[in-house]
């Protein structure tokens, strides 16, 4: 694959990644989880600032791995960015089950559906193909909840300091 076409692919992930984060956060999506009876849990930070702020950190995190990526050309972008789609696809369907669970548009089902369905399929179809068996899906989904959780958890520290 060229290095254009790769930039391209990572380019198109993080700015769609962005565009619904700032969908979930403009949505105050902690606010609606805890509107929602049928949910048995809900964001685990309370305040919208600290949801932004979090979301900015995963937001970051992920363009900085993409500029490294790119910039190095690195052996492991495009196995990376194909972990990374398979985590877009897991919060598109996630987002729609949500919302059709809670008879709810759940704040980023629309971008999720509209910019970051086409952006994981596209990826994963024109990436050269990489070992993306159980174990890799499974420990990419663990790491994704696992940023997602401690991005919460320090926003939320940052956030009851202040």
């Amino acid at each position: 694959m060229s290095a254009g076409r790769l930039a391209w692919c990572w380019a198109w992930a993080v700015v769609s990644f962005a565009l619904h984060n700032a969908e979930e956060w403009l949505g105050d999506l902690p606010a609606w989880s805890v509107a929602q009876p049928a949910l048995p849990w809900s964001v685990p930070v309370e305040s919208s600032a600290a949801f932004g702020l979090a979301v900015a950190m995963l937001t970051v995190a992920v363009a900085l791995a993409g500029v490294v990526a790119v910039v190095t050309r690195a052996s492991w972008s495009a196995e990376t960015l194909s972990c990374f789609a398979i985590v877009l696809l897991i919060n598109v369907v996630s987002h729609v089950a949500l919302s059709l669970a809670t008879w709810s548009l759940m704040p980023g089902v629309l971008t999720g559906v509209a910019l970051l369905l086409p952006a994981a399929l596209v990826i994963l179809r024109v990436l050269p193909r990489v070992r993306l068996n159980l174990p890799t899906t499974l420990w990419t989904a663990a790491a994704a909840v696992a940023a997602t959780l401690g991005a919460l958890w320090v926003a939320g520290a940052i956030a009851g300091a202040g």
